[in-house]
């Protein structure tokens, strides 16, 4: 008899596991540390995102294959170790005090029995793996950064982890046959993680400031967002 396979407990990081979106905050604390005017780069930051969303839906064929590689302006020639130094900061002063409780509590629970915690996000691994040893979470697949010789390139290193992506990196990171996936767990505010939601048995859509008809259509059960202090 063959012992029984390992759950896995799968979780978003961006108003999931804390309650905004980190990877522009990030971007902009760089871009302070660097003396950069942040206010237009938050303004290029959210046209770009927009006018490549107006893209994949115009030209899905094309942003298959074009619209993968991500520069980020803000990170071109920073030093890596500066790049480490303003992770920490923005994890122990913004991080810290917005973790979703609700969650962090799910995260403890399938801890102790003994399932595979993992955060699979579209931030950036630099500051969630900081969160992740905090939390004991054994593994993240998030958005490597491109160094060259202690410098950062402003590119990403492998996959862009976002949408459907978000499965292909994790299954590159474990090996999906050693899971029961039909009792395992996943956790996610964004309908962008349906694919990522519909690899386990037991997915939970996390109530944020998106609309959660989706969650509703399909059935999910919806963790009602922390309570205002």
């Amino acid at each position: 008899m063959s012992a029984p396979k390992n759950i896995l407990a799968i979780f978003d990081f961006c108003e999931t596991l804390v309650d905004f979106q980190s990877a522009a905050r990030y971007l902009e604390l760089v871009a302070e540390s660097r003396g950069y005017n942040t206010r237009p780069y938050r303004i290029q930051n959210k046209l770009q995102h927009r006018m490549k969303s107006i893209a994949r839906r115009l030209f899905p064929k094309a942003c298959a294959r074009y619209c993968q590689s991500v520069r980020y302006e803000a990170l071109r020639g920073f030093e890596a170790q500066k790049a480490q130094d303003t992770a920490r900061e923005f994890f122990i002063n913004e991080l810290l005090p917005h973790i979703n409780t609700p969650i962090i509590e799910r995260v403890r629970w399938h801890g102790e029995q003994g399932h595979t915690l993992v955060i699979v996000s579209g931030g950036f691994e630099i500051y969630i793996k900081l969160f992740a040893e905090h939390f004991k979470i054994p593994h993240v697949v998030a958005i490597k950064l491109e160094s060259n010789n202690g410098l950062l390139s402003g590119e990403i290193s492998g996959l862009h982890t976002m949408e459907h992506r978000k499965l292909y990196a994790l299954d590159s990171a474990l090996d999906l046959s050693q899971y029961d996936l039909a009792r395992s767990y996943a956790y996610s505010d964004c309908p962008s993680d349906i694919p990522l939601l519909s690899l386990v048995g037991n997915p939970h859509a996390v109530e944020s400031s998106q609309d959660m008809q989706w969650a509703r259509i399909l059935g999910y059960t919806i963790i009602p967002a922390k309570p205002q202090s």
